[in-house]
């Protein structure tokens, strides 16, 4: 079993690192014009569970010392 800590950041943080490719890309536009946009669409086609989930992962990552990122 690998510990959090060894763990890829994909995987650690795997809805944040969905929602990063799903949406925030050379072609985002095709989505929105603005950020909110994006997130608008995000939320309109995830379920609340979903969502939820990418808020854990964005909490849990912002909580990181700098000098801990890889």
């Amino acid at each position: 079993m690998v510990s959090m800590e060894k763990m890829k950041s994909e995987e650690k943080f795997a809805r944040l690192n969905s929602l990063i490719e799903s949406y925030f890309h050379q072609d985002y536009d095709l989505i929105a014009d603005t950020v909110e946009g994006l997130m608008e669409d995000f939320m309109e086609t995830h379920t609340p569970e979903e969502i939820v989930a990418t808020q854990k992962d964005v909490s849990c990552f912002l909580q990181i010392p700098k000098n801990k990122m890889e």
